[in-house]
C-alpha cells in the first residue's frame, strides 16, 4: 500500500446531545434528539440538528421507527424523514435506517442507508453503569450530482460508557472515530469525543 493511500485528512470534533424520551404505552415511544456537532470551517463547519422518533414495538425483540430530522451544516439546511427497523437480542442490537436526504440547493432526493450493530453491556446488577461499543456503515443509494459516487462511503465507531443517575437522568460519554471514504484521494478521519444527556419521562 502506497503512502498516499494510508494517508488520512484527520481533525478533531466535539459533539454535545440532549435526548428527551416518553413511553406511551407498553409497546410505543416518542423520543425527541438534540445535537451540536462543532467542527472546523475546513470540514463543513459546525452541525445542528434535531430529531423526533416515534418507536412500536411489534414483536419480541423487533421494534421499528418512524422519524423526521431537521439540520444545518455550515449553513446549509437538510430536511431528513427516517424509517428503521431495530432487531434486539440480549446485549445487542441491529439497526437498519432508511434516510431521503432534502438538502436545500440540491434539486433531487439523497437517499442513505445505514446500518449499524451495537454492544450494550451492562456493567453492575443494577445496570447503572452500562459499556457501550458500536459500528455503523453508511451507504449512499443514488447521485444527486455528478460528483457523487453510490455505495459504502462512511464508517462510524464507537465506544464508551452510559451511567444512570436516576431512572429518568443519564448521562453519555463516547469516543467516536468516523471515517469518510473518498475514492481516489485520502480518507477523512474525524476524532469525537461525544457527550449526551438523557431524560426520560
Amino acid at each position: 500500500m502506497s503512502t498516499r493511500a494510508a494517508a488520512h485528512d484527520e481533525d478533531v470534533e466535539l459533539w454535545l446531545g440532549q435526548s428527551l424520551s416518553h413511553r406511551i404505552d407498553g409497546g410505543t415511544s416518542i423520543s425527541l434528539d438534540l445535537s451540536e456537532r462543532l467542527r472546523e470551517a475546513r470540514v463543513g463547519g459546525d452541525q445542528y440538528l434535531g430529531r423526533i422518533t416515534l418507536t412500536r414495538r411489534i414483536a419480541p425483540g423487533v421494534e421499528i421507527a418512524l422519524g423526521a430530522s431537521a439540520a444545518t451544516n455550515g449553513g446549509i439546511g437538510e430536511i431528513r424523514p427516517e424509517q428503521a427497523i431495530i432487531l434486539t437480542r440480549g446485549v445487542l442490537a441491529v439497526r437498519s435506517r432508511l434516510e431521503e436526504r432534502m438538502i436545500d440547493g440540491v434539486a433531487d432526493t439523497s437517499y442513505r442507508l445505514r446500518e449499524r450493530l451495537a454492544l450494550n453491556l451492562p456493567l453492575d446488577a443494577r445496570a447503572r453503569w452500562v459499556l457501550i461499543a458500536s459500528g455503523e456503515a453508511f451507504f449512499a443509494l443514488n447521485r444527486t450530482r455528478p460528483s457523487d459516487v453510490t455505495g459504502f462511503n462512511t464508517l462510524r465507531t464507537q465506544l464508551g460508557v452510559r451511567h444512570a443517575f436516576t431512572p429518568a437522568l443519564s448521562l453519555t460519554a463516547l469516543y467516536q472515530r468516523q471515517q469518510a471514504v473518498r475514492p481516489g484521494r485520502a480518507d477523512s478521519v474525524a476524532h469525537i469525543p461525544l457527550l449526551s444527556i438523557g431524560w426520560t419521562l
